[in-house]
């Protein structure tokens, strides 16, 4: 309506544009009515295609209105495809008109979203569903007062709702990050290419790196983008190269933790696991013995392979007994450790 319809003055066009940004970043609805206000001022009555246009397509928006994926429009890198996203209701109308190979931030947002519907319909008060709506309410990391009113709301009445949405959010801290830095001379964009150092200098988990890219105008992450590529091409590498526990190949270090093992069951798994036949038997050995209190002495013993204890920790606000200890062993001394013991003893 903004850009086909011919005739339209440069402020009518300009405030129907912006309408519609804000329809799209899902701004509030004081914010929505005053851009509508915007567009009747500077838009004459007598533009009979435009209004019939907007009426339409208003329409169709406010029947979808309640569809979360509607944050992710801006998202979309195809105007069918943003068009398509501001008047449907859920994932499947998409798919005619929205490529998935394309459009790979959009449908992650989807996801999401979608994800984040599943764990406020958990929600037995209507505190605790706005405290998680608001979460999912941004595509990037949930703010720590966003995180903390969740917890406030939702740790009485619905604790499945707040194990659920920690589920998806939580981050995963990424092991020397400025080893990343070379892809930040992947973009001639300036802006784009200082906020990657920053990030990289000053950031250690991966969904505030990802945010501070986003933020810092490198834009949503596109596989056709070169900045972009270089991440995830590094962190494909990473995940072949250093193994978490849950995708262990051939690690002889681990070997010896087997014979910690009080079932001859979970021994028998553990060497087969850790030598050249754990495909086969991986899947055994984690929901068998990964998973049982009588098995501790071995897992206990491959955390320590998998991450070593260092001495001393500080820096700590909530297991602040821990901090000023030089000379004492600790596996995981860092602020994600530090809030995710807050969040557990909520629970």
């Amino acid at each position: 309506c903004c850009e086909r319809i011919s005739d339209l003055t440069e402020g009518c066009r300009s405030s129907c544009l912006q309408l519609m940004s804000t329809s799209m970043n899902g701004g509030d609805k004081e914010m929505y009515n005053q851009r509508l206000m915007d567009v009747r001022n500077f838009c004459s009555k007598d533009l009979v295609p435009f209004w019939e246009c907007m009426n339409q397509t208003m329409e169709e928006i406010r029947k979808a209105k309640n569809w979360s994926g509607r944050a992710c429009c801006r998202f979309a890198q195809s105007e069918r495809c943003q068009q398509t996203c501001m008047t449907v209701s859920s994932k499947q109308e998409l798919f005619y008109y929205c490529r998935h190979s394309d459009e790979f931030a959009f449908f992650a947002c989807v996801d999401r979203q979608q994800k984040g519907d599943d764990c406020c319909s958990m929600s037995q008060s209507g505190e605790c569903r706005s405290a998680c709506q608001a979460i999912f309410r941004s595509n990037l990391t949930p703010t720590r007062a966003a995180k903390t009113a969740l917890l406030h709301s939702c740790r009485d009445s619905s604790p499945s709702t707040l194990t659920c949405v920690n589920n998806i959010t939580k981050s995963t801290t990424v092991t020397n990050p400025h080893k990343l830095m070379h892809c930040c001379d992947k973009t001639n964009n300036k802006k784009c290419r200082d906020s990657c150092q920053k990030t990289l200098r000053t950031k250690n988990v991966d969904h505030e790196i990802v945010d501070g890219l986003e933020e810092g105008g490198c834009g949503p992450p596109l596989l056709q983008d070169k900045v972009w590529q270089c991440f995830l091409k590094s962190d494909t590498t990473t995940t072949y190269e250093v193994s978490p526990i849950n995708r262990l190949g051939m690690d002889s270090a681990k070997l010896h933790c087997c014979y910690k093992a009080t079932s001859s069951t979970c021994r028998k798994l553990c060497l087969k696991t850790f030598s050249n036949e754990f495909t086969n038997v991986w899947d055994d050995f984690r929901n068998n013995c990964l998973s049982t209190i009588s098995e501790d002495p071995l897992m206990h013993c491959l955390d320590e392979v998998e991450e070593p204890c260092e001495l001393g920790c500080a820096g700590l606000s909530y297991c602040t007994n821990f901090n000023n200890r030089p000379t004492e062993l600790f596996r995981s001394c860092s602020v994600p450790a530090d809030e995710a013991a807050r969040y557990d003893v909520a629970l």
